[in-house]
Parts: C-alpha cells; structure tokens; sequence
C-alpha cells in the first residue's frame, strides 16, 4: 500500500505546466484580458440590443418564450419600459439612472433594460435592482427576496432546562 507522501510525489510528477512554443521563446507570460465580454447564449450585448423581438425571445428559456406566445408584454409591462428608457435618457455621463419603482415582480428582463434601476416590491419594501447583462432572461422578482432567511442559531436558556429530570 502506497503511503501520502508517495501519492503526492506521484501527483507532483503529474502536474507538468506545459507552456505554448511563443510563451517557452518568449519567457513572458500571456496578459488575461481583464474583463470578460458579456455573451447570452452565444450573442454578446450589442447584438441582443440590435435583434428583433422575435428572434430574441427565441434565445430565452420555455416559461419565457410561453409567455411572450401566448399574451406578449402587457400594457403595465410595457409602461415599465417606456418610464425605464425615459430615466435612462435623462442621465448625463456615467450617472446611474434614477430609480423606477414597480410591483411587476413577474417582469422579465430584456436586453433594453440593461444599466437601468429598478425598485421591486417584495410586499413590504422596494428592493433597488441594478439590471446587470447576466440578469438577462430571469424575472425582476428573484432579486427582490420576499422573506427574511432563517439562521438558525444556539437554543435558548429554556430550550435545555425543559428535559431535566425531577429529583
């Protein structure tokens, strides 16, 4: 039976860094970009902005797609929009646009409302979203918790003294 220290030799041995023939002349190592380029489903932001409604909705999961089938957005969806371009039109510089308040938990986010704030009603108060591209395809209710999560802590003074036997 093989002991740690052997298996981690062994595993040593494995781990060879092989560099690409320009990286071995050079003796530099390749600069990362230092930012990602956002991509939905294989098209990046500017495309989604450019692409029809039709084809757009092709690219978001079934419970979207149904939705957008069977009644579109509706008039308090599509209000949400307009007062969401009409705040980010008012913004001057890399200001973020005002805050627009809604109780449309159920409203989908699109390409369009990306870089907008939104404050969504979670049936007490009005959690302020910043619309991110990596929201794209999910619902503005999921960033707006309705409840307060549990963290379950020691039990309390009483909670021992219950099960003490009697003398």
């Amino acid at each position: 039976r093989a002991s740690s220290s052997d298996m981690t030799r062994a595993l040593d041995r494995q781990r060879t860094f092989i560099m690409s023939e320009e990286e071995a002349l050079v003796g530099v190592p390749r600069k990362k970009n230092p930012y990602k380029k956002f991509s939905y489903r294989g098209v990046d932001l500017e495309g989604l902005l450019e692409m029809k409604n039709d084809k757009l909705v092709t690219l978001f999961n079934a419970r979207i797609r149904r939705r957008f089938k069977r009644d579109g957005l509706t008039r308090k969806h599509k209000n949400l929009i307009k007062k969401l371009r009409k705040s980010k039109a008012a913004v001057e510089g890399m200001e973020k646009p005002e805050t627009v308040r809604t109780h449309l938990r159920n409203m989908p986010i699109i390409p369009e409302m990306v870089g907008s704030v939104v404050g969504v009603y979670n049936g007490k108060v009005f959690n302020t979203v910043e619309v991110k591209p990596e929201m794209i395809g999910s619902y503005l209710g999921e960033y707006a918790i309705t409840y307060r999560p549990v963290s379950h802590g020691r039990a309390g003074l009483a909670a021992g003294s219950k099960f003490i036997p009697l003398k």
